[in-house]
């Protein structure tokens, strides 16, 4: 489900442009930032590079693309259920581990703040998601 239509669904936001555009220049031309009328300017409000990087990786690896860019915060998305669940695993038990997924995917107020919808977007809430979780766990 996270990977159907990576390029189309949710639509792409300008912020996800942004980062998408950097990590683009950094992959083809070597330059860290943006282009301003053919000219090299200076990052500005693209993500940092833990999200950034990944990217830039998948555009290398994988061509320049929406969907090649989002792939790599897929990956983050994986990652975060799984320190999810290890998580819950350690302080509860594996039953109430696998309970927290479920409800962490099935149980949401708002469709724009699903998990699954906000790991097929290029922002910066679920990387900076792992890295909390993780420092807990």
């Amino acid at each position: 489900m996270a990977v159907v239509n990576l390029d189309s669904t949710p639509p792409l936001w300008w912020d996800e442009g942004w980062t998408l555009s950097v990590a683009r220049n950094w992959t083809q031309i070597g330059h860290y930032g943006r282009l301003l009328s053919g000219n090299f300017a200076p990052p500005g409000l693209e993500a940092t590079f833990p999200i950034s990087f990944p990217v830039s990786l998948c555009f290398y690896l994988f061509g320049v693309g929406v969907w090649q860019g989002r792939l790599a915060i897929v990956a983050y998305l994986f990652a975060v259920f799984v320190i999810v669940y290890l998580l819950a695993k350690r302080l509860y038990n594996p039953r109430i581990a696998i309970a927290t997924i479920v409800v962490l995917i099935l149980v949401q107020p708002h469709a724009q703040i699903h998990p699954i919808i906000m790991g097929r977007q290029v922002l910066g809430e679920i990387p900076h998601l792992e890295e909390c979780c993780g420092r807990s766990g």
